[in-house]
C-alpha cells in the first residue's frame, strides 16, 4: 500500500509512503472489496487468500492499515491454479459476503461482521454457469448473478435463506438472457 497526503502539492496530493507490504499480501488474488467498519469511520479491506483456506480483513483507520489483519478460515483450500475470474461482494447492510469464483462454479456464501472484520463461511453454492457479474440489492435481500451464456438468464437468490438447500432452491431466473 501507499499513503497519499491530499494536503500536499497545492491540494493535489503527494505520496508520503510508498509500496509498503501487508501481511499475507502475497496470497491475495484478484478478489478485493471494501466496506465501512461498524464505527462508521474506519474501513475494512477484504480479500480471499489463494493457496490457502482463509479470507483476510485489513482495518484501515486514519492512522493507516492495522498491522494485525483478521484471518477467517473457510475450510475450503483454493489453489491459485483454479482461479481465473471472480468477485467479492458485500451487501448494503454489510452483513452478507459472497465470493463468486470461476472455480468449477463453486461460489462461497458467508456472513460478515463489520465490527470485528470476521467472516463466517456458511456454504458453497452453484450458479449453474460461469458468472460474469454479481451484485446484491441495496437492502441485502437478494443476490443477482449474470451468466456468460446467452441461453441462461439473470439469476436471483434470496439472501434470507441461510442454509444451502433453501438458498439454492430460492433461485429465480429473470430477464431474457444475459
Amino acid at each position: 500500500y501507499s499513503l497519499v497526503n491530499m494536503n500536499l502539492d497545492g491540494s493535489l496530493g503527494d505520496v508520503t509512503l510508498k509500496n509498503q507490504p501487508v501481511p499475507y499480501g502475497d496470497k491475495a488474488f484478484g478478489r478485493i472489496t471494501a466496506v465501512r467498519h461498524a464505527n462508521n469511520k474506519d474501513i475494512w479491506v477484504i480479500t480471499r487468500l489463494y493457496n490457502d483456506d482463509r479470507y483476510i480483513s485489513y482495518q484501515v483507520t486514519e492512522s493507516g492499515i492495522n498491522p494485525n489483519p483478521v484471518l477467517s478460515p473457510t475450510g475450503r483450500y483454493i489453489p491459485i491454479s483454479n482461479i481465473f475470474e471472480g468477485y467479492i461482494k458485500i451487501s448494503g447492510d454489510s452483513r452478507h459476503l459472497i465470493c463468486i469464483n470461476d472455480d468449477v462454479n463453486k461460489n462461497e456464501r458467508c456472513l460478515f461482521n463489520s465490527s470485528t472484520g470476521t467472516i463466517e463461511f456458511l456454504f458453497e453454492f452453484e450458479n449453474g454457469g460461469r458468472p460474469v457479474g454479481a451484485e446484491m440489492s441495496s437492502d441485502g435481500t437478494y443476490l443477482y448473478i449474470s451468466p456468460d451464456v446467452s441461453s441462461q438468464k439473470l439469476r436471483q437468490f434470496d439472501l434470507s435463506k441461510m442454509d444451502k438447500t433453501s438458498f439454492q432452491e430460492s433461485v429465480v431466473e429473470i430477464g431474457d438472457g444475459t
